[in-house]
């Protein structure tokens, strides 16, 4: 009796101990299962890559996240791309303030943008921003084409010489370049874009020795980015009427012309 006492007890204890095993492995498995199934319902990551202008392979935007995160996230990209693409979001210009604080009214003018980068993106490969220069052409004639602005408007080489124009319609035309030759060579290049004729034509150098290493004078090869059409609300004796002015911008970087043709009359 005393030994079939010992093994009832001992297979109970086993039987017990082998009942919490397999408690605890089917414990383990419905977790695993269901960990399973919640994984499954997350959003799957994705990973998207987005060219918003096909001529511009070098800006692209990658993202990677959820799927339905990133659904929300290239449409507002591609929104802000539509709302922002060809408009001006501020520059630097090296022109003196007073041509910008208190401008002379005039009716027509032609802003050309120049950077030292020929097309965009519009950084360098070391990150920082292209340069920017800007040429403004005074009283500009009516009914240029883009081909005309094409054959007229080129690269050339910005420095610290300054070549200014005096021209017969009281206004004035400035650029800087590497030299007075080259200066001189586009001033009288753009003005024939313009109604107006040179007087007489000044020189002078800007400082080279800023104590600001980025605001110092390096000689840089800048190219033709877009030209902006900008026609004031002008009387014929030459009053300012308003303040309104509208704004046409053409882009010159590329070598296809726009279609339809932009309207520059």
């Amino acid at each position: 009796m005393r030994s079939f006492a010992n093994q009832f007890i001992d297979t109970v204890e086993d039987s017990v101990i082998e009942m919490g095993y397999v408690i605890a492995y089917t414990i383990d498995d419905f977790y695993l299962a269901q960990r399973a199934v919640n994984d499954s319902n997350r959003d799957p990551s994705r990973t998207v890559e987005i060219l918003p202008n096909r001529e511009l392979e070098e800006e692209r935007i990658i993202f990677e996240a959820g799927q339905d995160s990133i659904i929300s996230d290239v449409q507002m990209i591609l929104a802000e791309h539509q709302l922002i693409y060809d408009r001006d979001l501020g520059q630097i210009v090296g022109m003196p303030e007073q041509d910008y604080v208190t401008p002379r009214p005039q009716r027509r003018k032609l802003q050309v943008i120049f950077r030292s980068k020929q097309q965009p993106p519009w950084r360098m490969p070391s990150g920082e921003y292209a340069k920017t220069v800007e040429i403004n052409i005074p009283d500009v004639k009516q009914g240029l084409t883009w081909q005309q602005l094409k054959s007229v408007i080129r690269h050339f080489t910005w420095g610290k010489h300054r070549v200014t124009a005096y021209l017969d319609n009281g206004r004035q035309m400035r650029v800087h370049a590497v030299s007075y030759g080259e200066g001189e060579r586009q001033i009288r290049d753009l003005i024939a874009l313009s109604t107006a004729n040179i007087q007489r034509i000044s020189h002078g150098t800007i400082a080279t020795d800023h104590p600001d290493s980025s605001k110092r004078v390096i000689p840089q090869t800048v190219y033709p980015a877009y030209a902006k059409l900008v026609i004031g609300d002008v009387t014929i004796d030459g009053r300012l009427r308003s303040k309104t002015k509208q704004t046409v911008r053409v882009n010159l970087w590329t070598n296809i012309e726009p279609n339809p043709p932009v309207d520059l009359s």
